[in-house]
């Protein structure tokens, strides 16, 4: 009788879950549920208007499409049983609970109020998180040096700031404030948990969090914040949170008393999906975001990253991170800036707009005098400046919208190059790049123009779902199956569908990057 596992990756549009057996990690059945509610970033449900730079989403989304997803894997288990369940999340996306778990935009009295939704990772509380950065750096704590210095404001407790500012009242409601992720394993386990892994990278854990002396200097309604919205039981990756209750068991069509195991970021669940475990093992998680996680047995102090943490993802090795903008500036750009003809002969031609326009960019080839800066969203690392925004540059009559959308491929390239960069300057060692996300099997110009820049071979994960395939693994580890993730990892990871190998550009970009980094430095002194 065959061991199964569930896993599901909820992602930013929708949740996808695989049913992976735990001999080989095969996935007998996958299934995805999209948001109905999407990204809110103009309204919420009822037409509430949002403020600028508000990203939010409904927390019904997430049950609704837990359920759905569910429901199909269940039915596909005839000839064995499922151990254990385990799930990942975009990170950070936190929301305000009442003493019950509920969601407090599911009442009446805040139902139109912005900052009682979950706060999608891509809204950052930039102010907040200047100013919780300085109260540590003030503070002395040596956790800045696990996230390169400065605390992002996308962040749990400069939203939870950004919360308490505007709303007070809310925020004198709010009984836990969780990431979304560990809302829903503590709704699967029936009680409060909390991932080790979450609170480490995004919420100051280390063996413990800081004194109240410094909560409170951040706010003097934060003195107690660890006891009151940050409380619940603390669980590392890869143990059991929990078994699933069975009310929860009920609703989800699955086996009461299975393993439940502590939530992971996406883009971590993927680097275990995609076998990244290993010393010098980077992934890069491409998709609405790109992270690039690289496993180390170094514990080096890292500037200019998002976080790190030792025995984040895996016991006895730092995983680094540093996240950048991908797949949201090419929407933005179909948004926003694709003229009509172009999707009109994306139709006639019955192709994908993307697809299209990927083909005519490739025709260009790579010299090509379009430059563009891909801070959209600001600079999520190296320079961690969210006011910084991005740019073309270098443009002429003659530049049409494929050549745009080959400089936003290529500005990613070159932001990636100068994280790659980051790393091995500080004394840590990348050796194997392995690729997953959509953007990895849909794009091969983008992973061309990256293997070129890069100056890199970068194996594609041959899992369509790595990050679900991940928390399947976690969830082995957790039911025992395996002994830890690692060794989970070695039977179940997903193994390379395709290498691409620098080319015939790499000398045309190497020449480019050196000219982007030029642009890259006026715009930062023009944006000071």
């Amino acid at each position: 009788m065959k061991t199964y596992l569930v896993g599901i990756d909820f992602g930013t549009l929708s949740a996808r879950g695989v049913l992976a057996d735990a001999s080989d990690g095969r996935v007998a059945a996958s299934a995805v549920c999209e948001y109905a509610h999407g990204v809110m970033e103009k309204a919420l449900p009822d037409g509430t208007h949002l403020p600028a730079e508000y990203v939010l989403q409904h927390p019904a989304d997430y049950l609704d499409a837990l359920r759905a997803v569910t429901s199909v894997l269940a039915k596909r288990t005839a000839d064995g049983e499922i151990a254990g369940l385990g799930i990942d999340f975009t990170c950070t996306t936190s929301l305000p609970l009442d003493s019950a778990l509920r969601p407090l935009c599911e009442t009446e009295k805040y139902e139109k109020t912005p900052d009682a939704y979950a706060k999608l990772w891509r809204h950052a509380a930039a102010a907040q998180g200047r100013f919780v950065t300085e109260t540590a750096s003030a503070h002395g704590l040596a956790w800045l040096r696990n996230v390169g210095g400065e605390v992002c404001g996308e962040w749990a407790l400069p939203k939870l700031l950004e919360l308490k500012q505007n709303a007070p009242a809310l925020f004198d409601e709010t009984e836990y404030y969780m990431e979304a992720g560990d809302w829903l394993v503590s709704l699967l386990c029936g009680e409060p948990v909390r991932s080790l892994s979450y609170a480490g990278y995004k919420n100051f854990y280390r063996e413990g969090f800081p004194d109240e002396t410094f909560f409170a200097a951040v706010d003097p309604a934060f003195e107690h914040i660890i006891q009151r919205q940050f409380r619940g039981k603390t669980v590392a990756v890869g143990e059991k949170a929990g078994l699933l209750s069975p009310a929860a068991a009920e609703k989800l069509g699955l086996p009461a008393g299975i393993a439940i195991t502590a939530g992971l970021t996406d883009a971590h669940q993927g680097a275990v999906g995609a076998g990244a475990y290993r010393d010098g093992d980077l992934l890069c998680a491409l998709g609405t975001s790109a992270c690039f996680i690289l496993q180390s047995e170094t514990d080096l102090p890292v500037t200019g990253i998002s976080s790190q943490m030792r025995g984040g993802i895996f016991e006895n090795l730092t995983s680094y991170e540093s996240t950048s903008s991908m797949g949201d500036m090419l929407a933005w750009f179909l948004d926003e800036l694709c003229p009509a003809k172009y999707f009109d002969e994306a139709k006639k031609r019955n192709m994908n707009i993307h697809a299209l326009l990927t083909e005519k960019a490739a025709a260009l080839g790579a010299d090509h005098p379009a430059f563009f800066i891909p801070w959209l969203g600001g600079s999520r690392c190296l320079l961690r400046n969210s006011d910084l925004s991005g740019s073309f540059h270098g443009l002429r009559f003659g530049t049409d919208a494929p050549a745009l959308y080959r400089a936003i491929l290529e500005g990613i390239a070159f932001e990636s190059r100068e994280i790659f960069d980051n790393y091995t300057s500080q004394g840590l060692t990348v050796g194997r790049v392995i690729a997953a996300g959509g953007i990895s099997k849909k794009n091969a110009l983008m992973m061309q123009i990256l293997a070129d820049v890069l100056g890199r071979e970068i194996e594609v994960c041959a899992s369509d779902e790595a990050a679900a395939l991940g928390s399947a693994i976690t969830a082995a580890a957790a039911a025992d199956v395996y002994a830890d993730i690692t060794a989970a990892c070695a039977h179940m990871a997903a193994g390379t569908e395709r290498t691409f190998r620098p080319g015939k550009d790499r000398e045309i970009y190497e020449k480019k990057f050196g000219e982007y980094n030029k642009i890259r430095i006026y715009s930062v002194k023009s944006g000071e």
